[in-house]
């Protein structure tokens, strides 16, 4: 029953201008109590007014006891439906080896009216000239995050800004990409299950290349894991493939661009993250979010 009513219950976040200095009025977040069955939950509804079309839900759980000296760490969930209540799962079981404590937020949207049924093409994918109308919009999401949506957790729970990580798949994976890339002095870790690099033609890797080319400084202090499921990229001459289905697979290359990505990051030698990369055997795109997240909260929290 707590699985089935933490899976009912709908996320999210808001949108922002680029730029902004102080964190956004909260007249967009509406508390709309706790989540039914989890001890030490929340669930919040969030509207921007800088961006009014875009309508997030933000499912908030947070650690029993006192915090430490610097705060908690904390876990932005994308995909929040799916992911937040395996996070939960993960952090909360009673067996010992479990990750350490932290704030974990999971972002979605409403599914009963006003919906936002484009939200996460939107929000999870990169900025491109190119992009596809109602994509692109991933530099406003993540400045939601960093400008509005964390101080406003921060105000309720102490969390340590210095490990701030997120979680996502899929189009979730290429935003925690684009994050990691992109926000250096932001984004401590991040786990990055079966990411979409290859979305518009690689518009992630023109955001890559000059992280690569001079890396950051810190870099060498931040972690990220990179994952699929072997069922994401078979043998195309595999028995029963469609030629449409096989064209696909050609064109995502889900393991391949992600094991590929994992050994540019690692040539960087002293300067690299701390990098984990996995394949799960046997699982699809849609299995391996289960997998992804528990050993994705163990490698941020472990």
């Amino acid at each position: 029953m707590r699985r089935r009513a933490l899976l009912g219950a709908a996320l999210g976040a808001g949108l922002c201008g680029r730029g902004l200095a102080t964190p956004a009025p909260e007249a967009g977040l509406r508390e709309m109590g706790p989540i039914p069955g989890l001890p030490r939950s929340a669930l919040w509804s969030w509207r921007s007014p800088r961006q009014p079309e875009a309508h997030h839900r933000i499912q908030l759980a947070w650690p029993e006891g006192p915090p430490p000296s610097a705060g908690w760490p904390l876990v932005f969930l994308l995909d929040g439906p799916a992911t937040f209540p395996l996070a939960v799962e993960a952090l909360r079981q009673p067996a010992g080896g479990r990750p350490g404590p932290a704030v974990l937020a999971g972002l979605g949207y409403p599914e009963e009216p006003p919906r936002d049924p484009g939200g996460r093409n939107r929000d999870y994918t990169p900025p491109a000239a190119d992009a596809p109308h109602g994509f692109g919009g991933a530099e406003l999401f993540l400045d939601v995050l960093r400008h509005e949506i964390q101080p406003a957790i921060a105000r309720r729970h102490p969390v340590d800004a210095g490990r701030l990580a997120m979680l996502g798949h899929s189009y979730g994976g290429l935003c925690v990409l684009y994050a990691f890339f992109s926000r250096p002095d932001w984004l401590w870790a991040g786990v990055a299950a079966s990411p979409s690099i290859w979305w518009n033609q690689g518009t992630l890797l023109r955001t890559a290349e000059p992280f690569l080319a001079a890396p950051p400084p810190g870099t060498r202090h931040r972690r990220l894991f990179l994952c699929a499921g072997s069922e994401e990229e078979p043998p195309l001459d595999r028995p029963g493939l469609t030629p449409e289905r096989r064209a696909r697979l050609a064109q995502n290359r889900m393991v391949s661009r992600a094991q590929e990505m994992t050994g540019r990051l690692a040539a960087l030698g002293e300067e690299a993250p701390d990098l984990a990369f996995r394949v799960f055997e046997g699982e699809t795109h849609g299995s391996v979010v289960a997998p992804a997240t528990r050993e994705g909260m163990r490698f941020l929290l472990g």
